[in-house]
């Protein structure tokens, strides 16, 4: 069944026998689910409005002097929150950041590249990746209380369909591409 991302992700620390697809595997996460995967991987970045104003982002920690649009509960969001000194803006829908650069409501996004080629591509024309970051892996994150037999079952299935391909023609399907545009 789904449901908005991030009351997915609660439902899986909470329900026993849920899973949310996909988030990243960091370590203050790692005790808190069962792991299968990785299944794909999302390149994170910052996207600013072309001609927005925001000066040369060489990493990071460049972007604390402006406001942020982040995704609730993501990992993009507690990565800042563990880092300290950004100015967060947060978003119950990730692709809500795209319209808040445009109205420039926030002066970045901290998203992934395959979310930004989701935004319609009017708007993805007026956008561009401020700051490229590193690909990052994503997983199926299940609940402490899916039986490891099922988690062993889940990530056997997952080798199959790496072994035959299939893997990355089902995440092309899901994973759009579009136009981006880099500085």
């Amino acid at each position: 069944r789904l449901s908005q991302w991030s009351r997915s992700y609660n439902l899986a620390l909470s329900r026993p026998r849920t899973c949310v697809f996909s988030t990243f595997r960091t370590e203050d996460r790692e005790v808190l689910f069962k792991w299968v995967g990785p299944i794909g991987s999302s390149t994170l970045a910052l996207i600013a409005k072309r001609g927005g104003g925001v000066s040369e982002i060489t990493d990071l920690d460049a972007a604390r002097p402006y406001v942020i649009g982040v995704y609730t509960a993501d990992a993009r969001e507690q990565m800042l929150r563990n880092r300290g000194g950004y100015q967060l803006d947060v978003a119950t829908d990730d692709l809500l950041n795209a319209l808040k650069l445009d109205a420039e409501r926030i002066d970045l996004w901290f998203t992934d590249l395959e979310t930004l080629a989701q935004v319609e591509p009017a708007l993805r024309a007026k956008l561009e990746v401020a700051l490229r970051l590193s690909g990052e892996a994503l997983y199926l994150a299940c609940n402490t209380r899916v039986a490891d037999d099922a988690i062993d079952q889940m990530n056997a299935a997952l080798d199959t369909l790496k072994a035959e391909g299939a893997d990355r023609r089902i995440w092309a399907s899901y994973a759009p591409t579009g136009d981006i545009d880099e500085r």
